[in-house]
C-alpha cells in the first residue's frame, strides 16, 4: 500500500477506495503529488489526458482549502476537477453543501458500501455565463431550465446537446407550420411535411437559408441554427474527442448566447 505523509492512519483506506473509483474512470492516480503551482498538496490526483482531478480527503470541511483549489482550477484552462472525500460518519452542514456546489467541487463519502456521490464535480476551467431565458415560450423554457440545470452540475456538454435539440425541434415546428399555412415558398425545390420531419440542424439550417421571403425572425433563426451546427456535430458524434471538447469549452458561452437568441425567434 502506498504511504502517505500528510493524510491521517484513519483516512488511509477511504483515500485507498477513491483510487480505485478513479481508476475506473481511467485516471492514472498518484498519492499527494507536490507541485509548486499547487494551492496545497491534494491527497490524490488524477490523471486523464490533459485532464486532472484533485481530491482532498478530510474529516471535516475545510473550506479555506476547498476555495483555493477552485481558484487553481479556473485558471488552469485545462479540464480540471476538485472532490472532497469524507468517511460517511462525517456531517457536512447544508450551508457548507451548498458553497461547495457553488463553488463547483464534488463531495463524496466513503464507507462500507463503497463510495457514494453526494455532489457531482463540475469542470472547473469551463467558465460559464449563461443567458436569461425571458422571451423564450414556456414550454420551451422549462425544458431550457432542465438544460441548465445539467450544466450547472457540470454536465456541459450534455446540456448543450440539449439545448441544440430545443432549437432543432422549435426551428422543424415553426417550418413545418410555415410550409402547411403556405408561407414557406423556396428558392429551388420545394419541401414536404414529411421531409421537414426527417430534417437535422444543419438541413433545417439550409433549408431556411433559401426562403424566398424571409421574416426577420427566420433571419435570425438561420444564423443561430448555422453557428452552433459545427459544434453541435462535435458534441454528438466526437464528445471523446479532447481537441473537439477543448473548442467547444473555448466557445462555450457565447454558443450558449446563439441557442437562446435563436429559442426567442421561435
Amino acid at each position: 500500500m502506498a504511504k502517505y505523509l500528510t493524510l491521517d492512519l484513519d483516512l488511509v483506506e477511504h483515500a485507498v477506495s477513491f483510487t480505485a473509483y478513479l481508476r475506473d474512470r481511467n485516471f492514472s492516480v498518484g498519492i499527494e503529488p507536490s507541485d509548486i503551482e499547487y494551492p496545497g498538496t491534494p491527497t490524490l490526483r488524477g490523471s486523464r489526458g490533459v485532464a486532472r482531478y484533485f481530491v482532498e480527503v478530510n474529516s471535516s470541511c475545510p473550506m479555506q482549502v476547498l476555495k483555493d483549489w477552485a481558484s487553481y482550477g479556473k485558471c488552469r484552462q485545462k479540464e480540471s476537477y476538485v472532490a472532497l472525500l469524507v468517511p460517511v460518519a462525517t456531517t457536512i452542514s447544508g450551508l457548507h453543501l451548498a458553497q461547495i456546489r457553488q463553488l463547483g467541487i464534488g463531495v463524496y463519502q466513503s464507507g462500507p458500501e463503497g463510495i457514494t456521490e453526494l455532489i457531482r464535480e463540475r469542470d472547473l476551467s469551463v467558465v460559464v455565463s449563461l443567458p436569461s431565458l425571458s422571451g423564450i415560450d414556456r414550454p420551451i423554457k422549462r425544458q431550457m431550465t432542465d438544460a441548465y440545470a445539467k450544466i450547472n452540475r457540470g454536465d456541459w456538454i450534455d446540456g448543450f446537446k440539449d439545448a441544440c435539440q430545443l432549437l432543432e425541434d422549435g426551428a422543424r415546428e415553426r417550418l413545418r407550420r410555415r410550409t402547411a399555412n403556405g408561407h414557406a415558398a423556396l428558392v429551388g425545390k420545394q419541401v414536404t411535411l414529411a421531409r421537414i420531419s426527417k430534417m437535422t440542424l444543419g438541413s433545417l439550417a439550409n433549408t431556411y437559408e433559401r426562403l424566398v421571403q424571409p421574416t426577420s425572425e427566420d433571419i435570425q433563426l438561420t444564423k443561430a441554427l448555422s453557428a452552433v451546427n459545427p459544434q453541435r456535430i462535435g458534441a454528438v458524434h466526437n464528445s471523446n474527442d479532447q481537441c473537439v471538447v477543448r473548442r467547444i469549452k473555448t466557445k462555450f458561452s457565447s454558443l450558449m448566447w446563439v441557442v437562446v437568441n435563436g429559442l426567442k425567434q421561435l
